[in-house]
């Protein structure tokens, strides 16, 4: 509420990310937001229903490490092909689930490491995921894979 207040009064503030666990809040600002004042979905998850419901974008984790198919799901969504990106949707939302298990990044940071793009190192105060963790995640890895 405050951000919309404040986007009406000063022109320079033009968008917000949003990263609410609770996607009635997404789509209060979609409503009540002035125009030309950007909505960007911080949630992987939130991220296809707030682009079909007029988002403008996304700051992505699970884009890391899935660009192509992520940003494929979004274009998708764009050309109003919403059965197809649903689709995708449906691909990656276990994925998506388990990386923010344990918090961000330990999960994302497992990916990667599996993919061997990056080394699974982390410093102080993160940690790695647990084993458990890993294990799921590296199972749904291959699920996606299939």
């Amino acid at each position: 509420a405050t951000t919309l207040r404040l986007a009406k009064d000063f022109p320079n503030l033009f968008m917000i990310k949003e990263a609410s666990p609770n996607i009635s809040q997404y789509f209060d600002i979609l409503r009540k937001k002035p125009a030309g004042f950007s909505l960007v979905s911080g949630d992987d998850e939130f991220t296809l229903p707030v682009t079909l419901a007029g988002g403008d974008g996304v700051i992505s984790v699970i884009g890391q490490a899935y660009p192509k198919l992520f940003s494929d799901m979004i274009k998708l969504a764009k050309e109003s092909k919403v059965k197809e990106a649903y689709a995708i949707h449906n691909q990656l939302v276990e994925l998506i689930r388990l990386i923010f298990a344990e918090g961000n990044p330990c999960g994302v940071k497992t990916v990667l490491a599996e993919m061997d793009i990056i080394k699974n190192h982390l410093r102080l105060p993160l940690i790695k995921a647990s084993e458990n963790l890993q294990d799921r995640i590296k199972a749904e890895m291959k699920n996606l894979q299939n």
